[in-house]
């Protein structure tokens, strides 16, 4: 479960209990630079994905996790953080990104050539002041995932047509719910019994379980 920019595992207790409650195992992760963790925070996330294939091999190596049955919620910059590891670690079954937005020029779509302009100079010089390279675009990202692997995009108001245009980068793999009314990443919040049944499905369909079953 990977929490948002400038917050920490500890904000996300509430969709742990959620997912607890559908019976899943939880492991919650501090972001780099943030909570417990070292580091030097990055806003866009960039290191997530490095980062987080450290939390897989841990889950891997624990006898009451099941190799084939891993999966990732993230919010916000933890929902891009999971859907980036998820195309590069075959071992992420399942991903729920809800609020994943831009974090480089290409997630931008359809832009003109003035704000793609701007957007190109923002992310280049961002590159240029961090450490941390750049990572590839989510449209990208979400084409590079493999036939068994899935995705539930959740979208707050207004950021439907962002996830409408992710999904269609892999329309097999991935659906997304366009959540009316509700704020960024706060579905949950506004809508938890489908919430819960959005979620719990996701994972379960992924995974091999029924909605509710023990992960």
């Amino acid at each position: 479960l990977l929490h948002g920019s400038g917050c920490t595992r500890a904000d996300a207790l509430d969709h742990a209990a959620a997912l607890a409650d559908l019976g899943h195992g939880v492991l919650m992760v501090d972001a780099r630079g943030h909570g417990a963790s070292d580091g030097t925070a990055m806003a866009l996330g960039w290191h997530g994905a490095e980062d987080l294939v450290a939390a897989v091999d841990w889950l891997d190596e624990r006898p009451d996790a099941e190799a084939d049955r891993i999966g990732a919620v993230g919010l916000s910059m933890g929902g891009e953080e999971a859907l980036t590891l998820a195309a590069r670690d075959p071992r992420v079954r399942v991903v729920v990104a809800e609020g994943a937005g831009v974090r480089v020029a290409g997630d931008v779509r359809e832009p003109g050539w003035f704000p793609h302009l701007v957007d190109t100079l923002t992310y280049g010089l961002t590159d240029l002041l961090t450490a941390a390279a750049p990572p590839e675009p989510l449209p990208d990202v979400v084409a590079a995932l493999r036939p068994d692997q899935r995705a539930l995009l959740i979208a707050g108001e207004g950021e439907g047509t962002q996830a409408a245009w992710y999904a269609t980068a892999a329309p097999d793999r991935v659906t997304v719910w366009d959540v009316p009314g509700a704020g960024h990443t706060r579905a949950l919040a506004t809508h938890p019994d489908q919430w819960s049944a959005r979620v719990g499905a996701a994972l379960a369909d992924a995974t091999g379980e029924e909605a509710g079953d023990r992960q």
